[in-house]
C-alpha cells in the first residue's frame, strides 16, 4: 500500500508536544549560537600556551629576567585547606540532597495536579508560569540586590529558600489530601509560592559559596564537582519521587518531602559556615 504524505499540521496534530519540542530546539540553537558568537573568551588558554612554550624555549636568563615581577609564593594553610575541603564535601552533599527531594517533589506536581484536580493544559500552565515568573522576579529584583552584602548574606538567603521550600512541600502534602475532583485550596498556591522562593534564592546562591570556598586556580574543578553532585540528584530525584507518589499516595510523597528539605535545611545551618577563609590567592572583583 502506498504510504499517505502528512503535512506538518497532520504530524503536530498526531503529537501535540511536538510544537514546544521544536520551539525550545529553536532558542537553544539561537541561544548557543549568539554565546558562540558574542561571548568573549576569558581564559585565553591558546595565548596562555603559546606564551609558556616561548618562555620554555627562552632559556634560563629569561626565567631570571621574569622572577621578580612574579607574584609571591603564599604557603597554604593546611589546616584552613582542609577545613575548606570538609566544607566544600558537606556542599556537595547537601546539593545532591536538597535537588534530590526538590527536583522529585516539583515533577510530580503536574500528577498531582491533573490526577486530583483535574487540572486542565492551561490551567496547569497557569500554575507553572506562576512558579517560573515569581521566580524570576524574585531573583533579580530581591536575591541580587542581598547576596553577598555581609559574610551571611549567602548563607542566609539558602536557608530561607530551603524553608520556604519545605512549608511550600507542606502545604501541597495538606492539599493533596482534598476531595477528588475538587478545586484546590490556597494551599496549592502557598505551594506554589514556596517553589518559586527555592528556585530563586537556593541553588545559585551555593554555587556562590562554592566560588568564595576556593582558590581562582582551582574554582572550575570545585564547582564542576558541586554542580555534578546536584545534577545526579536531580536525576535521581524525579524516579524516587514518581515510585512513593504512586504507592503510597500523593500526601504521603509530598509530606516525606518537606521533612527531608527540613532536615537538610537544618543540616545546612548546623554544618556550613557562612563563608569558609580561602587559602592561596583569591581574587574578588
Amino acid at each position: 500500500m502506498p504510504i499517505e504524505s502528512k503535512s506538518t499540521c497532520n504530524v503536530f496534530a498526531f503529537a501535540p508536544f511536538a510544537a514546544a519540542a521544536v520551539f525550545s530546539l529553536a532558542l537553544l540553537v539561537a541561544e548557543s549560537l549568539y554565546l558562540f558568537a558574542k561571548l568573549p573568551e576569558t581564559m585565553h588558554f591558546r595565548r596562555s600556551l603559546a606564551d609558556s612554550n616561548v618562555t620554555a624555549d627562552s632559556g634560563t636568563e629569561d626565567t631570571e629576567i621574569a622572577q621578580p615581577l612574579a607574584e609571591p609564593i603564599h604557603a597554604v594553610d593546611t589546616q584552613t585547606t582542609t577545613e575548606n575541603n570538609r566544607t566544600l564535601r558537606r556542599l556537595n552533599i547537601l546539593h545532591f540532597a536538597y535537588l534530590f527531594f526538590f527536583s522529585g517533589m516539583e515533577y510530580t506536581l503536574t500528577f498531582l495536579t491533573h490526577d486530583k484536580f483535574d487540572f486542565s493544559n492551561a490551567q496547569q500552565g497557569a500554575l507553572l508560569g506562576f512558579i517560573g515568573v515569581t521566580s524570576t522576579v524574585l531573583q533579580g529584583g530581591w536575591v541580587r540586590r542581598i547576596k553577598g552584602q555581609s559574610a551571611h548574606g549567602d548563607k542566609g538567603l539558602v536557608a530561607r529558600g530551603m524553608a520556604c521550600c519545605a512549608i511550600g512541600l507542606a502545604c501541597v502534602a495538606h492539599c493533596a489530601q482534598g476531595v477528588q475532583g475538587a478545586q484546590p485550596a490556597w494551599t496549592l498556591w502557598g505551594g506554589a509560592l514556596g517553589f518559586a522562593v527555592a528556585s530563586a534564592t537556593v541553588v545559585n546562591c551555593l554555587n556562590s559559596m562554592v566560588s568564595l570556598a576556593t582558590t581562582d586556580m582551582e574554582t572550575g574543578r570545585r564547582l564542576g564537582d558541586f554542580r555534578a553532585a546536584g545534577q545526579i540528584g536531580r536525576a535521581l530525584g524525579p524516579v524516587f519521587a514518581c515510585s512513593v507518589y504512586w504507592l503510597l499516595g500523593p500526601s504521603t510523597c509530598y509530606s516525606v518531602g518537606a521533612a527531608a528539605v527540613a532536615a537538610i535545611s537544618v543540616a545546612f545551618v548546623t554544618l556550613v559556615p557562612a563563608r569558609p577563609a580561602v587559602s592561596g590567592t583569591k581574587k574578588h572583583s
